[in-house]
């Protein structure tokens, strides 16, 4: 007689099998394995953009002596490079490349060029295919404390 509390060694084996299979056919609830989103500013800025807009902003101690707004960028004649290890600026042609050290935050980063003395602070945010990078450089000139605030809009190319 066959008892129905204990299944039998063939049902076990079977259901173990059966089990095993569903295992290996069925797909991981883990979606975006192939490509999945960017989460550091790193893998988010890495490409080309173009500039739709430049706003300057000069301080002198903490007063703002300077700004204008640049707004009327034909697309490509204005483009920002990133890659793992620069930033490659291209504007009419000229091209000016800055090493970057993105190890800062979740959301900046540092470049420099000690030729010509620019240690700069970058951070950026983004809205759908836009980028808005804030640039900050701070200095003392005769006394006097100094401070460039650049923000760039650019949109991804």
């Amino acid at each position: 007689m066959l008892s129905l509390s204990t299944p039998s060694k063939k049902l076990k084996v079977v259901l173990l099998l059966l089990l095993t299979i569903n295992f290996l056919i069925t797909p991981s609830c883990n979606n975006g394995d192939d490509n999945p989103s960017p989460t550091t500013v790193k893998e988010k800025v890495q490409g080309k953009w173009n500039v739709l807009s430049v706003n300057l902003k000069s301080y002198e101690n903490n007063e703002l002596v300077y700004e204008e707004t640049m707004d009327d960028y034909t697309p490509g004649d204005f483009t920002v490079e990133f890659t793992k290890t620069q930033i490659k600026i291209t504007n009419e042609g000229f091209s000016y490349s800055y090493p970057v050290d993105y190890s800062s935050t979740n959301d900046t980063f540092e470049f420099n060029d000690d030729e010509n003395g620019i240690h700069a602070k970058g951070s950026v945010t983004f809205n759908g295919d836009q980028m808005t990078w804030g640039i900050t450089e701070e200095w003392v000139e005769d006394g006097v404390n100094m401070k460039d605030v650049t923000t760039i809009i650019m949109e991804k190319i």
